[in-house]
């Protein structure tokens, strides 16, 4: 998927994607409908439904779990790109899976012994 604007400071982009049984189903389906912001549905032959839904969110009112968030470079630090994963701090249902930029030293340093 490709973004048509950039996120704005203290902003995301999400894409929720929820796997149902019987029928399709969308989270907050009026609004989905109201901003097109659907994608899918497919359908598996298990009978198990894939639908998304994709939207803009401020950090500020729906922050990303605390314990996916990683610190940003500091000036003298190369950035780098990483994706994490976790459940959502209250014991959601929720898994969020989050694309961040911290830099190339912490995540070294967080690499277990061994691994090149």
């Amino acid at each position: 998927m490709i973004l048509s604007k950039p996120i704005e400071p203290n902003g995301a982009a999400d894409l929720d994607l929820i796997a149902s049984y019987q029928r399709p189903y969308w989270p907050d389906a009026a609004d989905s409908l109201r901003d097109n912001s659907r994608l899918a549905p497919l359908r598996n032959h298990a009978g198990i439904w894939l639908t998304a839904t994709s939207y803009r969110r401020f950090q500020a009112a729906t922050p990303t779990p605390q314990a996916l968030v990683l610190p940003l470079p500091k000036a003298h630090e190369e950035p780098a790109r990483i994706m994490g994963a976790g459940p959502g701090e209250d014991g959601a249902a929720l898994y969020w899976f989050v694309e961040a930029i911290t830099s190339r030293q912490i995540l070294e340093a967080s690499r277990p012994s061994g691994l090149a």
